[in-house]
C-alpha cells in the first residue's frame, strides 16, 4: 500500500481511539461503581429489602423491568441494613451511563405473619438512592402495608399493576373480577 494511503488510515484510527476519550469530565472524579443506602426497618414487620436498577425511559403504564437485582436483605423490626447495588457495567460513546438515565427501586416484602393481604411492595426513589430511607407501616385511613421515606430524596410507591410479574399477588382474586 502506498505511503499517502497509510497515514490517512493511520491518523483516522488514532481519532477513533480518542473518541470516547472526548466526553469524559475533565474533573477527574470517578464514580463509585457501587450505590449504598442504609435501610431503617420503622415497622412492626421484618422485611426483607432490596434496591433495582433499571432505565428512567419506559413506555407508560409497564410494568417495573429492573436491568440490575440487588441482593435480599432481612431487616428485624428496630434493625437497620446496608444495601449496595453494583451500576450497570454500560458503556456508551462518551463514557458511562450517566445516573439521570437510571432509576432506583426499593423492594420491600413483609416476611412475618401479618393480616395485611398485600406483603410485597415497589418504591421509586425519585432521584439516586438516599443515604437513608426508612420503612413505616403505613398510617393513612383505611391503609394497610408499608410506606418508605426519606428526607433527601422523593420516594413513590408504585401501582401494583406496575409491580414484576413475579410479584403481583393473583391468589386472592376471585375469578370474573369480583
Amino acid at each position: 500500500m502506498p505511503r499517502s494511503r497509510i497515514v490517512p488510515l493511520v491518523a483516522l484510527f488514532a481519532a477513533l481511539l480518542a473518541l470516547p476519550l472526548v466526553g469524559c469530565s475533565s474533573s477527574g472524579k470517578k464514580r463509585d461503581p457501587m450505590v449504598s443506602t442504609e435501610i431503617v426497618n420503622a415497622s412492626t414487620h421484618t422485611v426483607r429489602t432490596s434496591l433495582h436498577i433499571g432505565d428512567r425511559v419506559r413506555l407508560e403504564g409497564r410494568p417495573v423491568l429492573p436491568r440490575q437485582d440487588g441482593r435480599p436483605v432481612e431487616i428485624a423490626r428496630g434493625k437497620s441494613e446496608a444495601l449496595r447495588i453494583r451500576r450497570p457495567r454500560e458503556a456508551v460513546i462518551f463514557g458511562t451511563k450517566p445516573d439521570e438515565e437510571l432509576v432506583y427501586w426499593l423492594r420491600t416484602e413483609i416476611i412475618t405473619a401479618s393480616w395485611d393481604d398485600e406483603a410485597v411492595f415497589w418504591f421509586e426513589l425519585l432521584g439516586p438512592p438516599a443515604e437513608q430511607i426508612t420503612i413505616r407501616n403505613a398510617t393513612a385511613r383505611g391503609a394497610t402495608g408499608l410506606i418508605a421515606e426519606s428526607a433527601s430524596v422523593p420516594i413513590k410507591a408504585l401501582a401494583p399493576e406496575l409491580y414484576p410479574m413475579r410479584d403481583r399477588n393473583y391468589a386472592f382474586e376471585l375469578p370474573g373480577g369480583n
